[in-house]
C-alpha cells in the first residue's frame, strides 16, 4: 500500500512537470517568431523611419499590437496592417510610420504584441535624429519681418448675395414707381379722352358675354359722371340720378351748360335704366346694353360740346393749377429717386456690415487719420544722447531750447525732446532725455511716481495709473506707465477719453522717456502703439 501512494506520488509529479514543459514550448516558440526592426537608425529632424513588427502564427491566432503614442517622444504619423500567407501559416506586419522634430539620441521602448492573450515584448532599439545644419557662410541671414495684417477680400458667393439683395430691392423700388407711374399717366389723360378710354376698356372686356350686365352699366354711368365731375362739377360722380339731373338743369340755368331739355330727359332716362339693372336685377338684354353704349359716348360728347369756351381768367387759373400740379409731380419723382438711392445705401450698409463689420464699413465713409499714419511708410531714427532708437511713422521733430520748461531741466544737466503732434491732435509722440551730472543718484521710481503731476500739468484730468516692468528688444530693463484720462479740447468745447503709454529707463546718469498719448479705444491707435513700443532700442552696451 506504501509503494502504491509513493508510485502515485512521482507519477502525479511527472505529469506536472510535463505539462509544465510542453506550456513553456508552446510560449517560447511563439515568442521567437515575433520580430521588430527599422529601416534607418538615424534621421534629420522632420524625417520619417519605418518601424516595423512581424509575427507568424496560425491562421486562427488572434493578435493585437499596440496603438496610439507609444513612441514618446518621438511621434506617431501613420500605421497600417499588411497580412501575408508563409508555409501554411499567416505573417501580420504591422508597420508604424515615426518621426521627431528635436534632435537627440532616442531609445524606442518595446511594443506590446498580444498573440492568442499571450503579451510578448519586442526588443528596444536607438534612434539618432540629427540637426539641421546652416551654413551661414553661403546662406545670408536677415532679420524677422513685422508681420502685416492681411484683409482677406469678400468671397465670390457674398458678393453675390450682396448684389442680389441691392438688385432686388432696386427692382422692386422699380416696380412701384412704373405702377404709379402708369396710374398717373392714366389720370393725367384730359377728362373727355379719359371717359372715353373707359369706354374701350370696357369693350374689350367682354362682360356682357359673361352675364355681366351690373358691371357693365356701373362702367357706363361711371363713364359719364366721371366726365361731368372733372370738367363741371366734382359733386356729380358720387350723386344719385335725380341729384345729377338736378345737378345739370342748375348748370344749364347758370350759363355753364349748353344742353337742350330733351337732351336732359334722354339723361335721366338712360341712368334710370341703368339703376334699374345695377340696384333691381332688371336683365336689359345684350342688343339694348350695347345702345346704351353707344348712346353712352354720344352723351358724354354731347356734354363736351355743351361747356362753353373758357374765359381769360378761367384760363390763367387753370394754367396756375397745371404749374402746381407739375411742381408737385416733380417733387415727387425727386422723393421717390431719393428713396430708391437711400434704400440701395441701406441695403449696401446692412450687407456689408454683416460680411466685413463695422469697422469696414465706417472706414469707407469716415476718413481716420490713424488708419493714414499706420498704413504709410514708417522711418527708424536715433534721438538724443544717450541715443533711443524707435521706429514711428513720421519723423520726430526736436523741440527747440526755448520751448522747452526750464522746471523740466535738472540743476546742472540737460533736457532734450523730440515730438509729433500735440495733445489735441489724433496722436502724439514725445521722446525725452534728461542726462543729470556724474555721481548725481538717480532713482526711477521717484521719476514714475510724478509723471501723474505731469500729466495734470498738461490739461489731463480724472486719470487711471498702472505700471509693470518693461524690457526693449536689445534686453535693457525699465517701466511702462500706460492707463487713460479725460481731456478737454479747447476749441470743440468738449471732453474726450485718451489712452497713454509711457515708457521710463534710468541709467549712465540720464532718464529716458518714450511719451505716447491717443484717443481711447482706437484700434488703429493701438496698434500703432504696439509697434512703436516693440520697436524701442537703447543699447547701452555700445555707449
Amino acid at each position: 500500500m506504501g509503494n502504491y501512494k509513493a508510485f502515485s506520488f512521482f507519477n502525479n509529479r511527472a505529469l506536472f512537470i510535463l505539462a509544465l514543459s510542453l506550456f513553456c514550448v508552446n510560449h517560447d516558440s511563439v515568442a521567437q517568431e515575433i520580430r521588430a526592426s527599422l529601416d534607418t537608425n538615424q534621421i534629420k529632424i522632420g524625417e520619417q523611419i519605418n518601424y516595423k513588427i512581424e509575427v507568424v502564427a496560425d491562421s486562427s491566432a488572434q493578435i493585437k499590437f499596440t496603438e496610439g503614442q507609444s513612441f514618446l517622444p518621438l511621434e506617431v504619423v501613420e500605421t497600417s496592417l499588411d497580412t501575408l500567407t508563409a508555409k501554411e501559416k499567416l505573417k501580420f506586419i504591422k508597420n508604424y510610420i515615426i518621426t521627431s522634430f528635436d534632435a537627440g539620441e532616442y531609445i524606442l521602448p518595446g511594443q506590446t504584441v498580444s498573440v492568442n492573450n499571450y503579451n510578448f515584448y519586442t526588443d528596444s532599439l536607438a534612434v539618432k535624429v540629427l540637426d539641421v545644419e546652416v551654413d551661414t557662410t553661403k546662406q545670408k541671414l536677415f532679420p524677422v519681418k513685422e508681420s502685416i495684417y492681411y484683409e482677406p477680400p469678400l468671397s465670390f458667393n457674398y458678393w453675390v448675395l450682396v448684389g442680389i439683395l441691392v438688385l432686388v430691392l432696386i427692382l422692386l423700388v422699380l416696380g412701384i414707381y412704373l405702377r404709379k407711374k402708369k396710374s398717373s399717366q392714366k389720370a393725367k389723360l384730359p377728362p373727355f379722352e379719359q371717359a372715353l378710354f373707359r369706354l374701350k376698356e370696357l369693350d374689350q372686356q367682354d362682360l356682357l358675354a359673361q352675364g355681366e350686365e351690373k358691371r357693365f352699366y356701373t362702367v357706363l354711368t361711371e363713364a359719364l359722371k366721371g366726365y361731368v365731375d372733372q370738367e363741371i362739377d366734382a359733386r356729380a360722380l358720387e350723386s344719385t340720378t335725380s341729384e345729377f339731373i338736378a345737378l345739370l338743369k342748375a348748370k344749364q340755368k347758370q350759363g355753364k351748360l349748353l344742353l337742350e331739355n330733351e337732351l336732359i330727359d334722354e339723361f335721366e332716362l338712360f341712368l334710370k335704366r341703368a339703376d334699374l339693372v345695377k340696384f333691381a336685377g332688371f336683365k336689359q338684354g345684350k342688343l339694348a346694353a350695347q345702345e346704351d353704349r353707344k348712346r353712352t359716348e354720344k352723351y358724354i360728347q354731347n356734354l363736351k360740346n355743351a361747356i362753353p369756351a373758357p374765359t381769360l381768367e378761367e384760363l390763367q387759373q387753370d394754367e396756375a393749377y397745371l404749374a402746381a400740379q407739375r411742381k408737385k409731380q416733380k417733387k415727387r419723382q425727386i422723393i421717390y429717386a431719393g428713396l430708391i438711392v437711400l434704400g440701395v445705401a441701406i441695403a449696401s450698409g446692412v450687407a456689408f456690415t454683416a460680411f466685413k463689420g463695422s469697422d469696414f464699413v465706417r472706414d469707407l465713409l469716415v476718413y481716420d487719420s490713424n488708419k493714414e499714419l499706420l498704413n504709410q511708410e514708417w522711418i527708424s531714427s536715433k534721438y538724443g544722447y544717450p541715443e533711443v532708437k524707435i521706429i514711428t511713422p513720421k519723423v520726430l521733430t526736436r523741440r527747440l531750447e526755448n520751448q522747452i520748461n526750464k522746471a523740466d531741466v535738472p540743476q546742472g544737466g540737460s533736457v532734450e525732446e523730440f515730438y509729433y503732434g500735440t495733445m489735441s491732435a489724433p496722436y502724439h509722440i514725445v521722446v525725452r532725455t534728461m542726462v543729470y551730472p556724474e555721481k548725481t543718484q538717480f532713482n526711477l521710481d521717484q521719476s514714475i511716481a510724478a509723471i501723474q503731476q505731469d500729466l495734470e500739468k498738461i490739461g489731463a484730468k480724472n486719470i487711471l495709473v498702472k505700471d509693470e516692468d518693461f524690457t526693449t528688444i536689445d534686453g535693457i530693463k525699465g517701466k511702462k506707465v500706460f492707463g487713460s484720462f479725460s481731456y478737454s479740447l479747447e476749441k470743440k468745447e468738449q471732453t474726450i477719453r485718451k489712452s497713454y503709454q509711457i515708457l521710463n529707463f534710468g541709467y549712465q546718469g540720464a532718464f529716458q522717456q518714450i511719451i505716447l498719448i491717443y484717443p481711447d479705444q482706437d484700434s488703429y491707435a493701438q496698434e500703432i502703439t504696439s509697434r512703436i513700443v516693440n520697436s524701442v532700442e537703447l543699447n547701452t552696451a555700445k555707449k
